[in-house]
Parts: structure tokens; C-alpha cells; sequence
């Protein structure tokens, strides 16, 4: 009975183990405090931690991460419920739908430490939030079983395929420099080039910077180099309270990083201050 107790307290204390490995937290730490930086963090001995990513309900089968499909199931000794020890940074999960719906896409932006959790509604060929999941949202240290170890697999597939080598830097600071031109042009623009194909040929334009990014570990100094830009960028608008404007700035900054969690907040907080803004008298 003394041997079993013994061999359970192992298993407990290497799951454990186990978990912070994964997850690159240290035990009592307190959470990171977001750092703005108006410059990509060329630091490489900067240790951030990295992120989870739960998929609930998700087809793993006819699932692709950052452009990579596998037969995920083999990685993990439980059924799979997503990713652990993912960089921070832009990322993307497709899903091919058994329902005929198509393919159900879902873009977002990681930070360091973050616990990210979606559901896909297979008939709808859609993610939904978890907000009725609390296991989601902090899974316990047991499920790391049942998650896919991301750095160790992708890195492996990467190098089998023969990837071009991204250096994060550099394509931080070509970004900051592309996405600096289109907003500009799209200020000196002003209203007169709004909801045009000028516009949306902008905004293609912008995606088309955020796709480079798509898989690209980041730091939360990089991150910030770029939401720092669009954030200036959209403070001129305010002050000149030209909301619509600010809104397209917004607009841009999310094609290059979708969901990022500062950028949907300044579009939450412009469109409260279109709401509350009086019309002008005429």
C-alpha cells in the first residue's frame, strides 16, 4: 500500500513537472505586466512564457495549425485538445467541416502566458468562445496529456520540410515599416477615400503584411512595436476626434493581428465614443 502511495505522489509531481515545462511558467511567479516598446525587442536572451491553446470540440483529423497538418492524434496519450508551449504572436487554425459547411478558419494573436480556448460549432463551420467552460479557461496540470507539444512538433515538421528560416527581427521591422506607409496614406487620405476601393485595396494590403507574420514566434516587445504604431496612429484621429477615421486605423491594425486583445479595445472604445458623441449643430 506504501509502494502505491509512493508511485502516486511521483506521477502527481511530474505532471506537474510536466505542466511548467510546457507552459514556461515558474512556480509562484506573479504574472508578466504588458510592456509597450516603440521598437521590435531584438534581446535573444529575453525568456518569455509561452502560451496554451485549447480547441474544444475540434476535428483534429482535417485540422491544419500555421499551415501544418499532421495526424496530431499520435503526439499526445490522451484524445487532443489542443497545443502547449506555443510562442507568442500571430497564429491560425483551419478546419476542414464533416458538415459540408467548408473550412472553419480562426486568426489570432498570442501573448506570453496566455490560455486560449475556442469551440468549433461543426454545423455552422465556425469557433465560439468558451465562456461556459471554466476547465477551458485554466485547465488543470492532468491535461497536459492530452495536449500537443507545439515547439517540439512543428519545429520538427518545419525542419523536414525545409522551411525558410524566419528571423523574427526582421520581420517585426519590416512590418513596422509597411504598416507605418499604409497608415499614412491612409491619413493624408482623410474622408474622402472612405468605404472607397482605396480603402479596402489599404486593407488588403495591411492583411497582406499580417500573413507573413502567421506562425512567427514574437515577443510581447514586438507585439507592442506593432500595436504601438496603430495606436499613435488612431490617438491623432481622436484628438481631432475624426472617429470614423480612427476606426479605419483600427481597422488596419487588425488585419495585420487579428484579435489582438489592445487594438479590440480601441475599436470598443471608439465606437462608445461614437455612441456618446452629441450631433454637431448645423
Amino acid at each position: 500500500m506504501g509502494g502505491l502511495i509512493v508511485v502516486a505522489v511521483v506521477a502527481v509531481a511530474g505532471a506537474g513537472a510536466l505542466w511548467l515545462y510546457l507552459t514556461g511558467a515558474r512556480p509562484g511567479a506573479a504574472p508578466a505586466a504588458p510592456v509597450a516598446s516603440a521598437e521590435p525587442d531584438e534581446r535573444a536572451d529575453v525568456a518569455e512564457a509561452t502560451a496554451i491553446v485549447l480547441l474544444e470540440g475540434n476535428v483534429w483529423s482535417a485540422c491544419a495549425f500555421d499551415g501544418h497538418e499532421e495526424d496530431w492524434a499520435r503526439f499526445t496519450a490522451a484524445p487532443v485538445r489542443g497545443f502547449a508551449g506555443v510562442p507568442s504572436g500571430r497564429h491560425r487554425v483551419t478546419t476542414t467541416c464533416p458538415s459540408g459547411r467548408g473550412n472553419a478558419r480562426l486568426d489570432f494573436v498570442l501573448y506570453p502566458g496566455d490560455v486560449f480556448a475556442r469551440r468549433l460549432d461543426v454545423e455552422a463551420a465556425r469557433w465560439d468562445y468558451c465562456e461556459d467552460d471554466d476547465d477551458a479557461k485554466a485547465p488543470a496540470p492532468a491535461a497536459a496529456e492530452s495536449l500537443i507539444v507545439h515547439r517540439t512538433v512543428l519545429g520538427i515538421a518545419r525542419a523536414m520540410r525545409g522551411d525558410a528560416v524566419v528571423v523574427p527581427e526582421t520581420a517585426v521591422r519590416r512590418t513596422c515599416a509597411a504598416l507605418a506607409d499604409v497608415l499614412a496614406r491612409s491619413a493624408a487620405a482623410g474622408d474622402a477615400e472612405a468605404d472607397t476601393q482605396a480603402d479596402e485595396d489599404r486593407l488588403a494590403e495591411a492583411a497582406a503584411l499580417g500573413e507573413a507574420l502567421v506562425g512567427v514566434p514574437l515577443t510581447r516587445g514586438q507585439l507592442g512595436a506593432l500595436t504601438d504604431r496603430v495606436l499613435a496612429a488612431a490617438d491623432v484621429q481622436e484628438a481631432a476626434r475624426a472617429w470614423g477615421r480612427a476606426r479605419r486605423v483600427a481597422r488596419l491594425g487588425l488585419a495585420v493581428l487579428p484579435g489582438d486583445p489592445r487594438l479590440a479595445g480601441l475599436i470598443a472604445r471608439l465606437n462608445g465614443a461614437v455612441r456618446n458623441t452629441p450631433p454637431r449643430n448645423i
